[in-house]
């Protein structure tokens, strides 16, 4: 394609055209000089042989027909070069050189430089002549790790947009300006490196991978770390690869990325949170996420939905107690470190990243159809009168009206059909901008970058918008003092709709259990719907009620700030202090519009209003940070080497919650609480403070043998009055054995590695004031007066204090040939200690249990990575793969260690007990279904049993079936995790294909209690059509039979609702481009990058609900993995393009 240079309607317009254009052109022919000074060696133009036949054509056409049928490109002005003349021309396999010289005789001079063409009129030679003279530079780009040629690397001027890309034997010429020029070489994957040019003419380059380079500084707690001699256990993820996700926050793009980090996607609502836990659930009743550590400032809470993903430099991930303790008593469930991206001196940089794309619900939940919901809804009355000793062929109006099926199910004449799923669900837009500025002196140095993401949810009425702005300075304000400040800021707009729980509460369920034959809305604006129809049919809501009288709105407000201070006091020694804060705060604002339930065409419906309600809730909260550390780097004779830290941080939290919810609004007009009438109203303060003494010392011996130890002591508010001091210690080895002589020679293996940690970390995630003895009021009745007074609430514990994590961990790392292929492997056992429950107290006490620290927990795992280059070289291909098994087992839980039975929404569906792991599936056993009398009376079986009902295992073999029969059914911590990436690059175009997964967990899907439990009340699924209806029609034998009677355990746990969690999902498949340097220098563009990638393509799964990851109740580690029709997952399509200028 040709590039037109001409940047001036007419020369005439400015006195300066003319030079502009003159300088222009000499800037073109610098770009592509390098044919002054040729390297030994054919080139593509030397090479390269043409075949054209072309009768009074133009040179304009010409010219295209050689790029048509070869690589080469032409660069000209097309007010300085005539390409509308026409000649003839006619070649047969011949050099360009000589097609040139035939098509343009003397008149126009061209440039060949490799593919590269530069054309210019004879008459400015003599000016061009002088600036070809200056220097130009060639040479070749290998890998460093291989020693092949690399073509498509990027070979730019710094500070100007002059750039070359190297051919595909790793080759390029460029022409630099100056001979103090810089030349900065760039490759996806591989470390940037900047050359001086120092009037060197060639310079050849070997350009070392990201991802295998052991020479690699990684950001540790407090601190940075050659990654070599890091003798603990933690992850570097690549952020250049997550950031291809365009997923909405960094913590969804963690996916399967790292061993021994499970990330579960539990729910699809636009911007949602992902749940992190790192080496499995070691706490019962506190916190079981990662602490999140950004720019150095510790927060509690998952603060990654506030950061873009290219504000992110880098994210380091803290796993064993030798790289944890650090922090302490918040370390024990493992740390992530986020570092933002800083000013780089040199010109200004800006890199412009946007994509736009669409958004799909990843399945469609198979229910009834209308004619084969009636037919359901007829059995189910049928049976329950058959059960009570009745004619199942009665006339329904001579029946009670509940064992009837209502007029309006069996008149087609009254429905109006409407797919329910259609009518929530929609493909949905999603879009995200953002700009990056960096540069600055060899004094200062800055950044600046914003955002804005806007995400439209999938269903209806829900939707997230996210805007940031940042900066960020580094100002040396003398040799040895450094000034950094920085500041981030978000601004959260969240569109919420009800989705998890059944009945009115939520617009997934309803939308699958009403049947398809109400109108979605009725012209007098009411909605039709089961209530009302009498019968003692389901209330369930009409589920545009959702979509267009619900508004809820969450508004969230976050700054996070810091300022620090390096002195160098010494060579190697320094002393930093830091201040940082972070500003809360969240409004959520709700209004349910009254509204009315209606079916015109059923004369005795009994029409009802629901009246609007509001609530509004504030929640802010500031949290400061005061850091002081003196740190310490030394090296003595190339044999010792120590890495010394000391200091001591200050940290407070302030936070505020309020509430207030009110009823009885007059219309929907004004919809403040003004207008209605209070009905709750509350607020909440409390606060925490923690001083902290921390201490690390890493010495290293011949490069090959190291030990670490650190020591951090916490006093937090938290702890009770005799406990209020926490220490936290851990020790770990290295030792390179590549490095020892015995394995010096041994070429295949060029990085050997063991090492081993131990330590503690603790866990503070516990109430603000659990140690105390609060009060609360209450009610009660002196001489026949109600009288309000103070009673305790809890016990004070002045012993009370954090979880204890014990750790031990055992690490190999071995790299082959170069690290073509790099293996890391840990093994671990982590026993927390000290757990917090509740244990019961004499109800003389006024409270019936006290919070105590008795319970113990112990997670076992192995965590497998393999990194390999399986192919180099023009084509290229790498594979990451990692795995990770991990076994959960409880300990101790108090004095008599009792089972804890767990509470979800009206049942109990989960126990943990010693000797298991927390949160197991608790309930029956079912085996089927009875078809005859005859079964039933040949093993226990409840008096209510019969053909058709479900069948109960008698577990405990007493011949009768009871609550004994109850039994584990599972879990949902998986066998194991694992992620896979394969990365494909072939000159400019790059394909990565991520895929992820667990194996061997299970899921309570507590939805089905409505839509598949075959009680007749509600749609059912597309599994009901398999269900019992005689003995001579027993379905698949697994069903049981429709019934509005919910005798028996139908309607209890059992593993009937027990599914198979394990998947496998396709999560990312992105397709790159890279454009050339000198194609879109035109705009003054160093890099451009087009792709489109799809999100969530491929799921595979024998799951029935919408997402396998799904834990609706995941607040909690004794109820997970249960599924109460949550927010759906969406599969994406998204083209995106990036700038760099």
């Amino acid at each position: 394609m040709k590039k037109n240079l001409n940047y001036c309607e007419s020369a005439r317009q400015h006195s300066n055209c003319n030079k502009l254009l003159l300088t222009m052109k000499i800037t073109f022919l610098l770009f592509f000089s390098g044919f002054i000074t040729v390297i030994a060696g054919p080139t593509y133009s030397q090479n390269t042989k043409i075949s054209i036949d072309m009768k009074d054509a133009s040179l304009e056409s010409i010219l295209n027909k050689i790029e048509e049928v070869s690589e080469f490109y032409f660069l000209y002005n097309h007010k300085l070069i005539n390409v509308e003349r026409k000649v003839d021309i006619s070649a047969d396999e011949e050099p360009i050189k000589d097609i040139l010289n035939e098509i343009f005789k003397n008149d126009v001079r061209y440039i060949v430089s490799d593919r590269q063409i530069v054309l210019t009129p004879v008459q400015t030679s003599s000016k061009m002549d002088v600036m070809l003279q200056q220097q130009s530079v060639n040479g070749k780009v290998t890998d460093a790790s291989t020693g092949d040629p690399m073509p498509g690397v990027n070979i730019l001027v710094k500070g100007t947009t002059i750039g070359t890309t190297t051919d595909i034997n790793g080759l390029y010429t460029i022409g630099v300006p100056q001979r103090t020029d810089i030349l900065v070489f760039s490759f996806i994957g591989y470390k940037i490196q900047e050359i001086p040019v120092n009037n060197q003419s060639v310079i050849n380059i070997a350009l070392a991978s990201e991802a295998l380079s052991l020479e690699e500084v990684v950001v540790v707690g407090y601190g940075t770390q050659i990654k070599r001699n890091v003798t603990g256990s933690m992850s570097v993820v690549q952020t250049s690869k997550i950031k291809e996700f365009n997923v909405g926050s960094v913590s969804e793009a963690l996916v399967g990325m790292t061993p021994g980090v499970k990330v579960s996607q539990i729910t699809g609502a636009p911007g949602a949170s992902t749940s992190i836990r790192i080496r499995g659930v070691g706490s019962i009743t506190a916190g079981n996420e990662p602490l999140y550590v950004i720019d150095g400032f510790p927060i509690g809470d998952d603060a990654l939905s506030n950061f873009n993903m290219n504000d992110i430099e880098s994210i380091s991930i803290l796993k064993d107690a030798s790289s944890t303790s650090i922090y302490g008593s918040r370390g024990a469930n493992g740390v992530i470190l986020i570092t933002t991206k800083r000013g780089k001196s040199g010109a200004p940089k800006v890199s412009f990243d946007t994509y736009y794309g669409f958004q799909k619900v990843t399945k469609k939940i198979d229910v009834l159809s209308p004619e084969e919901f009636v037919e359901f809804a007829t059995d189910a009355v049928n049976n329950a009168w058959q059960y009570l000793g009745n004619d199942p062929n009665d006339q329904m109006s001579s029946r009670p009206t509940f064992y009837q099926v209502p007029p309006y199910y069996l008149d087609k004449n009254n429905w109006v059909r409407t797919d329910w799923y259609d009518e929530i669900f929609r493909i949905a837009p999603m879009q995200n901008t953002q700009l990056l500025v960096t540069g600055g002196t060899d004094i200062i140095r800055y950044k600046i970058n914003g955002s804005y993401f806007d995400q439209n949810g999938i269903i209806k009425n829900s939707g997230f918008k996210r805007y940031t702005l940042g900066a960020n300075m580094d100002l040396d304000i003398t040799k040895k003092l450094l000034l950094t400040i920085g500041l981030n800021s978000t601004k959260i707009d969240n569109k919420i709709i009800p989705t998890t729980h059944q009945w009115n509460n939520g617009i997934v369920a309803t939308a699958i259990s009403l049947p398809g034959f109400f109108a979605k809305i009725n012209e007098d604006g009411s909605y039709p719907c089961f209530a009302g129809l009498g019968y003692s049919v389901s209330a369930v809501r009409n589920p545009m009620v959702f979509i267009n009288e619900y508004n809820q709105t969450e508004n969230q407000y976050r700054i996070l700030g810091n300022v620090s201070l390096k002195y160098d006091i010494i060579k190697g020694l320094y002393l930093k202090t830091l201040f940082g804060f972070d500003n809360y705060d969240l409004k959520n604002n709700y209004f349910q519009k009254s509204f009315r339930n209606n079916v015109p065409s059923v004369p005795n419906y009994s029409k009802s209003t629901v009246n609007a309600i509001g609530s509004f809730t504030t929640n802010s909260s500031f949290n400061w940070l005061s850091e002081n550390t003196l740190n310490y780097n030394g090296r003595w004779n190339g044999i010792h080497s120590i890495n010394a830290l000391i200091g001591f941080t200050a940290q407070k939290a302030v936070m505020e919650t309020s509430s207030i919810s009110a009823t009885n609004f007059p219309d929907n007009l004004v919809p403040t609480l003004n207008a209605g009438q209070v009905s709750s109203a509350s607020t909440i303060m409390s606060e925490w403070s923690m001083l902290s003494y921390l201490t690390r010392i890493n010495y290293g011996l011949l490069d090959k043998y190291f030990i670490s130890m650190s020591l951090r002591s916490d006093g937090s508010s938290r702890f009770g009055s005799k406990n209020r001091w926490g220490y936290f210690p851990a020790v770990s080895l290295g030792w390179i054995l590549s490095e020892e002589a015995f394995l010096k020679n041994l070429s295949a293996v060029n990085h050997l590695k063991i090492r081993a940690s131990y330590g503690f970390a603790g866990n503070n995630t516990i109430p603000n004031y659990g140690s105390i003895g609060l009060l609360e009021y209450s009610n009660y009745v002196i001489g026949g007066k109600i009288i309000s007074g103070l009673v305790p609430s809890t016990l004070s514990n002045a012993n009370l204090g954090w979880e204890s994590s014990e750790q031990l961990n055992l690490g190999l790392e071995l790299g082959f040939w170069k690290d073509r292929i790099k293996l890391v492997t840990d093994v671990y056992q982590t026993i927390s200690k000290d757990l917090l429950l509740n244990v019961p107290v004499p109800s003389i006490l006024g409270v019936t249990s006290s919070l105590q620290n008795i319970g113990r927990v112990r997670n076992r795992g192995l965590e497998f990575s393999i990194l390999t280059q399986n192919i180099t070289g023009k084509f290229e291909w790498i594979t990451d793969f990692n795995i990770s098994f991990n076994k959960n087992k409880v300990l101790a839980l108090g004095p008599n260690d009792d089972p804890i039975r767990a509470f979800t929404y009206q049942y109990y569906t989960n126990i943990t007990q010693v000797g298991r792991p927390i949160g197991d599936f608790y309930g029956y056993v079912f085996e089927g279904v009875y078809n005859t009398m005859e079964e039933i009376n040949n093993r226990p079986h409840l008096s209510t049993d019969r053909p058709g009902d479900p069948i109960v295992k008698d577990i405990n073999k007493d011949g009768q079936i009871t609550v004994d029969d109850r039994t584990v059914l599972g879990n949902y911590q998986p066998d194991f995790s694992y992620g896979l990436t394969n990365t494909f690059r072939y000159r400019s175009f790059d394909l990565s294909l991520f895929v992820q997964g667990v194996y061997g967990n299970e899921i309570m899907n507590l939805a089905m209690y409505q839509i598949a439990s075959m009680t007749g009340r509600t749609n059912q699924i597309g599994l009901a059509r398999e269900r019992w209806r005689s003995p001579e029609e027993p379905g698949n034998g697994k069903v049981f039979k429709a019934s509005i009677d919910v005798r028996g355990v139908r309607r209890d746990v059992s593993s009937f609702y027990i599914y198979d969690g394990s998947y496998l999902r396709i999560r990312n498949i992105t397709l790159g481009y890279n454009f050339n340097p000198s194609v879109i220098s035109k705009i003054r563009a160093s890099n451009a990058r087009i792709y489109i990638s799809a999100q969530n393509p491929l799921t595979f799964d024998k799951y029935d609900g919408y997402n396998p990851e799904i834990s609706s109740y995941n607040s909690s580690a004794l109820t997970p993995g249960v599924d109460y029709f949550g927010y759906p997952l969406s599969k994406n399509l998204i083209l995106g393009l990036s700038v760099t200028f």
